[in-house]
Order: C-alpha cells, then structure tokens, then sequence
C-alpha cells in the first residue's frame, strides 16, 4: 500500500534491495498457504521454505517502519491435497504472527468451507494467534460465505442474534435479492439466529465476502 493507493510488487529471493523496491510504500503483504501441495504448485517450495522466504522482507519492511500483513491461502480445503488440517492452518498463522505480521488474514482459497469446519478451523487457530489480530476473506464459491462470516464471528465473540430482517433489507439495498433467496439452505434451525450481514460488515471490515 503507498499513499497513492495499492500497488504490487513482486519481491523474491535474497540480496534484493528493499529500501528502492518498496519506496513510499506503507504496507506489505506477504502470501502463504496452510497446504504444501498449493504451496508447491503456486511458489514451488515447500511451507518452511516460504516462511525462509518471508523472513527478510518482513525484518526488512519493520526496520524501515512498515508494516506486515501476513495472508494464508487453503484455510479449509486445497485444490491438490483435500481437506486441510485446522492444526496447520494454526501452524502457519502463528509462524506469521511471530515473524512480525500485524495481522494475519485466512483464505477459504476456493470456497468450500460450512461453518462447521470454519468454526473448528478458527476456534484452532485462536489458541495460536489472538482474534484481534486474526481476519477472514471468504469466498462463496458454494453459496456458504455469509454463513461462514457469521459463524466466524460468533468464534471470534460477537453475540448471535435474530436479524434475517436486517440481512434482508442490506441485500436488497446492494441489488443481491432477499437473504431467503440467495442463501436458502443457510437458514435452517441456528442459522436463522447468526449476525445480520449488515451487521457482520459494521462489526468487522476486516471480514471480506467474495
């Protein structure tokens, strides 16, 4: 991120020099995954060689006072390998708080998480990293987004509450039709008591759906 907006820059590995690659930038990421097969394919090393490869940037970016956001892709499920493990997903995250990222952003890579696993994968990982420094970006590949974003909040401690009105009205108002309409099947029994969307987003910006 500059003062001008987003801009990317590809950055990989040693002896390069940072101090020209990320002038008047004021963030920067780096991407990660939980799965070694995704790991693999899209950067073609293995986990722990991505970490190596993340290190200097990140020591680099807080010696010159910008900040790290850290992203891990297949925080459910992978491509290549299936279902991946909460226990890895808290693995990693941890290795990137600990490496200096100010917060670490979880990626349902290619949408096919239910809040079940969602849950279990977040509930994992906040024994690691804690949930102010934890964000969720969705994808709604399978229709189950906003019922993940809600159950990821209600992980993270906001309190449920009976609001498919609210949910409603906010779909509607963004051209996306009626909650019933979009997401039926999320509305059996508790989901009916989950966080309004337009609730989720004033709660936490941080929560993306896609």
């Amino acid at each position: 991120e500059t003062e001008r907006g987003w801009q990317g820059t590809f950055v990989e590995g040693e002896g390069f020099h940072f101090e020209r690659t990320v002038r008047g930038v004021k963030e920067v990421a780096v991407f990660g995954a939980a799965s070694e097969a995704f790991t693999k394919k899209n950067i073609n090393c293995s986990i722990a060689e991505s970490i190596e490869r993340f290190r200097p940037v990140a020591e680099a970016a807080r010696a010159s006072n910008i900040r790290v956001r850290g992203y891990l892709s297949c925080v459910v499920g992978c491509p290549y390998e299936g279902d991946v493990a909460p226990r890895k997903v808290a693995e990693v995250a941890a290795m990137l708080w600990d490496m200096g990222c100010y917060e670490v952003s979880l990626g349902d890579t290619i949408g096919v998480g239910v809040p079940p696993e969602v849950e279990r994968m977040l509930e994992t990982v906040l024994t690691k990293v804690a949930p102010s420094k934890i964000a969720l970006h969705l994808h709604d590949t399978c229709g189950t987004a906003l019922a993940n974003v809600m159950a990821g909040l209600e992980v993270r401690g906001a309190a449920p509450v009976q609001a498919r009105q609210q949910a409603e009205d906010w779909l509607k108002r963004v051209g996306l039709g009626g909650f019933g309409d979009r997401y039926p099947h999320q509305l059996s029994g508790g989901m009916r008591k989950r966080t309004s969307l337009a609730q989720t987003l004033a709660l936490d910006p941080d929560i993306i759906l896609m």
